[in-house]
């Protein structure tokens, strides 16, 4: 496989989802705070120069988080769009791009269902995308599965 080992446990998109919903929790939070501090100051004429600079600063903390979860949903969606061109079936796509571990891309799927572990390199891969690796085969075979009671 040509992807380098991720760093993160995380295997999934509804984790890496869950991620995202705490860090907007924690910023929703900061931001009350930063408000009720504004509130407090709108007492006085003018925010002071450390409001301004606390402000300043919790909107550079903000941008990259809001930078990566738009490339998440990027990336997910990319994901979609690609399943719907290959298979063409939305029922089938929705159940496994639901559970697809984050760390794989639809090309990298195919790639993990077509082919060996060994042509995959799956053992110069670390523990986290072995854990990955090994999830897609039983997703594609339950997805399947279900699609054929289905219809």
């Amino acid at each position: 496989m040509p992807r380098a080992e991720k760093g993160s446990a995380m295997t999934d998109g509804s984790a890496l989802r869950r991620r995202a919903g705490w860090w907007r929790a924690i910023y929703a939070c900061a931001a009350l705070t930063i408000a009720m501090t504004a509130h407090h100051g709108a007492a006085q004429s003018t925010k002071s120069l450390e409001q301004i600079e606390n402000d300043e600063k919790l909107k550079r903390a903000i941008e990259p988080i809001n930078d990566a979860e738009s490339k998440l949903h990027a990336m997910l969606r990319r994901r979609e769009v690609d399943c719907a061109r290959a298979i063409g079936f939305a029922p089938f796509c929705d159940c496994v791009m639901k559970d697809l571990p984050i760390a794989w891309n639809f090309s990298e799927y195919v790639m993990i269902t077509t082919r060996s572990k060994d042509e995959n390199g799956y053992t110069t891969m670390g523990k986290d995308l072995q854990r990955a690796y090994d999830n897609v085969a039983p997703i594609r075979d339950r997805c399947v599965k279900a699609i054929n009671v289905k219809h």
